[in-house]
């Protein structure tokens, strides 16, 4: 398994937030896993993330954002938090940051919760079926979601949780 988020030795910590895949050497095409990482205040404007992507030949913003980051961050993120133009990303040994979006919560719906799974909608998805896989309701859900489409098949939402903030991508 490769990864743009975690180093191959990380892969047996990455199991212990993944109990539905039995293998490291092999996950089957969109399985969603879910992938620790730590949520810190970017800038002063916003939680989040920053990975350091590196690029390589053929690289576009959509590439990134899409297929390798599965959509968990977008196009003008990408803009907004790197000085190359979208047509114009260096072809090899430049780093693209990645910033992803995560959330704390708010303690208005819940104090229960300190983990936030930062959650790709896909095509597919409805609250109902989100909220069915993460074990919350969907009222819960809903709330901490305010105006969310969680049938748009696109967009993040945060899904509570007990634990580290983690993030859901599809493998």
């Amino acid at each position: 398994m490769k990864s743009n988020i975690l180093r191959e030795t990380d892969f047996d910590a990455l199991l212990s937030y993944n109990r539905q895949i039995p293998n490291k050497d092999s996950v089957q095409q969109d399985t969603r896993i879910n992938v620790p990482f730590p949520c810190e205040c970017i800038n002063g404007q916003l939680l989040g993330h920053v990975f350091l992507y590196p690029t390589v030949t053929g690289d576009t913003y959509d590439l990134i954002a899409g297929r390798n980051y599965a959509n968990l961050t977008t196009v003008d993120w990408l803009r907004r938090f790197n000085s190359y133009p979208p047509n114009n990303i260096p072809d090899r040994n430049a780093v693209v940051n990645v910033t992803v979006n995560c959330s704390c919560g708010d303690s208005s719906i819940s104090r229960g919760y300190g983990l936030f799974v930062t959650y790709p909608l896909r095509q597919g998805d409805t609250l109902e079926s989100i909220a069915r896989g993460s074990n919350v309701s969907a009222d819960l859900l809903q709330r901490y979601n305010a105006g969310a489409n969680f049938s748009s098949g696109r967009d993040l939402v945060f899904v509570p949780g007990r634990g580290d903030f983690i993030s859901t991508l599809d493998y």
